[in-house]
């Protein structure tokens, strides 16, 4: 059988833990939907920046306010953040110079633009989705040289430039050369080059190329430092607004004596004891024999 102190101990932790949990889990839900909102308004100004064939897309075509963005074609979503946009064989053309909705998509891990007539440089804002891990820009119609800004990518796992060797549209890669552009890549797995003009040596080439070693030498942290920040916040929140009160008797004595009432009802087997200590009767909630 539990003490009162044990009793009472336990049944408090319990009413201050469920009513932060249940504000934790709203605001999070809250927060969630509001991030969601926001980046299906930044596909559907990306839809509208780029050029593409409405009679030969399946995908950008059928982007519409009606319906949840996360199920749209090419796109995959989790907790709320667009994380892959898969828009291959989309008959895209005019390049990306008016996507600027594009490197908006801070969470983007994977993006697939292949097959597509772009007819433009590679866009140095690439950079700023730091996220990406997955990159396939295979004919995608991207030419002239490889922009040094891909380096940044360091979470990059598979990386795909390559093209056709009958392909007009070839990239180069002159300066950064393949040293210079690979540095950063600790953790590629994957790399195609196919049709790119390379000026590199063989040695140089695989010189340039990450080892297992060199992968495995370097560690990334993987802290969603905006969560984080979240969560302290309301811990810190809760605390500055409930514990003054803990301190404060008349509302000590109000909570007790409301929450023992409201106990009481909620489980049968709880009934009042009346107690008298130092001359003073206290009422005290027992486990009925």
């Amino acid at each position: 059988m539990f003490s009162k102190f044990t009793m009472r101990a336990h049944i408090l932790f319990w009413l201050f833990l469920i009513p932060f949990c249940l504000i934790n889990y709203a605001t999070v839900f809250s927060a969630n939907g509001y991030l969601l909102g926001h980046q299906c308004s930044t596909l559907l100004h990306l839809k509208n920046s780029l050029i593409f064939s409405p009679t030969k897309s399946r995908k950008l075509t059928l982007w519409n306010q009606s319906k949840d963005c996360c199920q749209w074609h090419g796109v995959t979503c989790n907790e709320g953040r667009v994380i892959a946009l898969d828009l291959s064989e989309e008959s895209i053309s005019g390049g990306l110079v008016n996507s600027s909705a594009l490197f908006s998509l801070q969470y983007l891990q994977s993006l697939n633009l292949a097959f597509n007539n772009l007819r433009s440089v590679i866009p140095s804002e690439l950079y700023k989705l730091n996220n990406l891990r997955y990159l396939n820009f295979s004919n995608a119609g991207f030419e002239e040289l490889i922009p040094l800004e891909i380096s940044h990518l360091k979470k990059l796992v598979t990386l795909d430039l390559s093209s056709s060797f009958t392909s007009h549209h070839r990239l180069k890669l002159y300066e950064p050369n393949i040293g210079m552009l690979l540095q950063n890549f600790t953790d590629i797995a994957e790399l195609y080059l196919d049709g790119a003009a390379i000026s590199a040596t063989g040695q140089e080439f695989n010189d340039g190329v990450p080892t297992p070693e060199t992968r495995h030498s370097h560690t990334e942290s993987s802290i969603d430092w905006n969560l984080l920040s979240t969560e302290l916040g309301f811990i810190f929140g809760f605390g500055i607004f409930i514990f003054p009160l803990i301190f404060w008797r008349r509302w000590r004595l109000w909570y007790s004596k409301h929450v023992d009432e409201m106990l009481q009802r909620i489980i049968p087997q709880l009934d009042f004891v009346y107690e008298h200590r130092g001359g003073k009767r206290y009422r005290t909630l027992r486990w009925r024999c």
